[in-house]
């Protein structure tokens, strides 16, 4: 049920499709247009979220996310990412993985909130690498978006993350600062 295409007859294959135009539309059969319809039938054929045990259970959504990427739609690739970021990848141990996918959209995601929470994914990926000072300047960037949307819940939960990084790094005064900002807000 599977078929395997050597990467050249791939890439002569997809020299053979018309070009991408602005104001296609999605239907259109371009290359962006048959990767759409590719991504949506992967959003369509996913199991149920109960069922997700492994890995390959996440086949589906890690295919729509690479689609999604690959047409430019990265605030839908960083939403179907963040669907199977932290309750399953990270939960399993797929840190390396998750950078890697993460890295696809960092930089290019355009909704703060969604970007606030991809840099806060990665940055407990870097966390849980041993790449303490990663993680602290992803957390700062997204305690900054937090911030500059009045997020004061994500706020707090920035500050703790940021205070367990510094804890890990032997700067308790550092820590202990920013877990009390993060107590101080979350009882507000």
């Amino acid at each position: 049920r599977h078929y395997y295409l050597h990467p050249l007859d791939r890439e002569y294959a997809r020299s053979q499709l018309p070009a991408d135009s602005p104001g296609d539309p999605a239907a259109a059969l371009t290359l962006a247009g048959l990767q759409a319809r590719a991504a949506d039938y992967y959003a369509r054929i996913r199991t149920p979220r109960q069922s997700w045990r492994t890995l390959e259970d996440l086949r589906p959504q890690l295919a729509e996310f690479e689609l999604r990427c690959d047409t430019g739609d990265y605030d839908t690739a960083a939403t179907v990412l963040q669907d199977i970021d932290y309750d399953y990848l990270q939960l399993w141990g797929h840190y390396r993985t998750l950078t890697g996918l993460h890295g696809r959209i960092h930089g290019r995601i355009t909704d703060p909130t969604l970007n606030a929470a991809h840099m806060t994914s990665l940055g407990l990926c870097h966390y849980s690498l041993g790449d303490y000072r990663q993680a602290i300047d992803l957390h700062t960037q997204a305690l900054a978006i937090a911030r500059d949307t009045g997020d004061r819940q994500n706020e707090s939960n920035h500050l703790g993350n940021l205070g367990i990084c510094h804890e890990h790094l032997g700067d308790y005064r550092q820590a202990i600062d920013l877990h009390t900002q993060a107590l101080a807000i979350a009882r507000d």
